[in-house]
């Protein structure tokens, strides 16, 4: 085995190592940590140790998935943007006849009861009614 690739390989194990003992905090601060003690022991630049680890990860099929609730924010997140695009470009007032706060929303009533992403265009009263509807 090349001295390359047994220092790849133990700059590995002491990522792992060091992220699997950190505790507490966010994880990526865990990862930029457990990446700066790795490169201070080996003298090796955070650079290096990052594409280390990112081709360890992949050999050992280590995968860093977003949970399904961080996923479904992100589509709320888009659909209410668009929508928010779309009246932006052609404003209205509410259907109740108000013209301040109006701006896209999801209806909370959809979500909550039947778990649907509905974009809605209301002032914000009417956004509060449709959250005591539920």
């Amino acid at each position: 085995m090349s001295t390359a690739k047994t220092l790849d390989n133990r700059v590995y194990n002491h990522y792992r190592l060091v992220l699997k003992n950190l505790r507490g905090g966010r994880a990526s601060t865990r990862k930029q940590r457990a990446r700066v003690l790795t490169s201070e022991r080996y003298h090796l630049p955070i650079s290096q140790v990052k594409q280390v680890v990112r081709d360890f990860d992949e050999k050992n099929g280590v995968t860093h998935e977003h949970p399904v609730s961080y996923l479904r924010q992100l589509e709320a997140d888009k659909l209410v943007s668009e929508a928010q695009a779309e009246y932006d470009a052609n404003p209205v007032p509410c259907h109740c006849g108000s013209t301040e706060l109006v701006r896209a929303r999801l209806n909370p009533f959809e979500v909550e009861i039947h778990e649907q992403l509905v974009v809605m265009v209301t002032c914000y009263m009417c956004y509060r009614d449709a959250e005591y509807d539920i």
